[in-house]
């Protein structure tokens, strides 16, 4: 048999860890088992410290997953919302759509409900007298008073220097309101005082700028009396033609001015047809240097003269030419006579010329539809004029206005 030679040490070094177990003797080596008890003893608290910190990882997740904000309650929540506001909508669509059918079995054009058999619009004829007051219910009496201050080019004002205070009005009481229309389909109808109101003054190029906005908020304040449709929106316009027009609005009132638009709209007359008017200038243009109303300074005039072509937009008639029945309540209504009808139109026109024009207001006078010029310009200057004329407010009242009967003066009692 072949003799084992030494052992190296690497060989050494194995056996002795191979048989480790086998020859350690614990009571003669007391030392390394509490070694290896408290080894593994750390292993366990290393342990269980990740686990706690695991668990308390995965639990901080599962709770901002369950109510943090972006968590499954919120979601939840939300969803829920969404869902009650998709079946509001869908309700609402519904509703909408259930109404439009009732109307059209109904047989009404357009899908409106007839209106009753006491709406003021079916009892009332042109020209009846209706017991429309513009201060019942109104709590803010600021409303029912406006003052016109003489103004500038660039602030609206009236231009009127002969009252350099400004002017100012308050609803007039014990006035007297009459039909102009009304329409048995929607149910509106629209009012006129029976006579001109207040005696209001315009002059020059910033009276010329902003006549329709002056005129519309001095009418504006008999727009909130009980019955008067507040939610209307009527539109005017300020500025010159050339420069530019710049569009404003009256909201909140039921009330206007008239113009020129409703009078025609009445009368039928075109100025477009009437070839009287296109003989006298109406509708030609002429290019000429002229001082002109601006908003850009403060007095309304422009610093020089400067080209630019103006369109003759002012024109006249007598309103029984087209009225033929004087004797009718509309003819007198607008037109009347002298001392009741003589009021200013919230409606602007140009007479243009080869070398100058003049810038006009339209009104109603002497029975017919007129102008009045407050600038004309020329190359060398701009003259001022002026008028003080009075107002003529229209009033829009509710479409659900119904009626029972007549007060004792005669005029028709409204009701909403």
């Amino acid at each position: 048999m072949k003799k084992i030679g030494k052992l190296n040490k690497t060989e050494k070094l194995c056996k002795m860890t191979v048989g480790v177990d086998a020859h350690i003797d614990p009571k003669k080596n007391k030392n390394i088992g509490a070694g290896l008890v408290s080894a593994r003893e750390g292993i366990t608290l290393i342990a269980l410290v990740i686990t706690i910190i695991v668990l308390l990882i995965l639990a901080a997740i599962t709770i901002n997953l369950t109510i943090g904000q972006r968590g499954i309650l919120k979601r939840a929540e939300e969803a829920g919302r969404n869902y009650q506001e998709a079946a509001k909508k869908e309700d609402e669509a519904l509703s909408n759509f259930l109404k439009e059918a009732d109307d059209i079995i109904d047989g009404i054009n357009g899908g409106s409900k007839p209106l009753p058999e006491n709406a003021l619009a079916k009892k009332v004829e042109i020209g009846d007298y209706v017991a429309y007051d513009p201060r019942a219910g109104v709590t803010d009496t600021s409303k029912l008073s406006y003052k016109s201050e003489v103004g500038t080019g660039s602030s609206h004002g009236n231009g009127y220097t002969d009252i350099p205070e400004g002017q100012t009005f308050t609803v007039e009481e014990n006035t007297k309101w009459r039909v102009l229309s009304k329409d048995e389909t929607t149910g509106e109808v629209v009012l006129i005082s029976e006579k001109t109101m207040h005696k209001f003054g315009m002059k020059g190029a910033i009276g010329y700028l902003y006549a329709e906005q002056e005129l519309n908020e001095i009418c504006k304040m008999y727009g909130y009396g009980k019955g008067a449709n507040t939610g209307k929106i009527f539109r005017y316009k300020t500025g010159d033609t050339v420069e530019g027009l710049t569009e404003g609005t009256i909201t909140g009132s039921g009330a206007r001015s008239i113009t020129t638009e409703d009078i025609n709209a009445i009368t039928k007359y075109n100025p477009n047809n009437d070839e009287a008017m296109k003989e006298a200038g109406y509708g030609q243009e002429y290019t000429h240097t002229i001082y002109y109303p601006t908003k850009t300074n403060p007095n309304g005039k422009s610093t020089n003269a400067v080209e630019r072509t103006d369109k003759s937009t002012a024109y006249y008639y007598q309103g029984s030419e087209y009225l033929t029945d004087t004797e009718s309540a509309m003819y007198k209504m607008l037109f009347g006579n002298n001392n009741d009808s003589t009021y200013w139109l919230a409606s602007r026109g140009v007479r243009s010329y080869s070398a100058r024009a003049n810038f006009r207001e339209f009104y109603v006078n002497g029975g017919g539809v007129g102008s009045a010029f407050f600038c004309d310009g020329y190359s060398s200057t701009l003259d001022v004029s002026g008028d003080a004329l009075g107002v003529r407010p229209i009033v829009y009242l509710k479409s659900n206005i119904q009626t029972s009967a007549k007060d004792a003066s005669g005029a028709w009692i409204i009701s909403e």
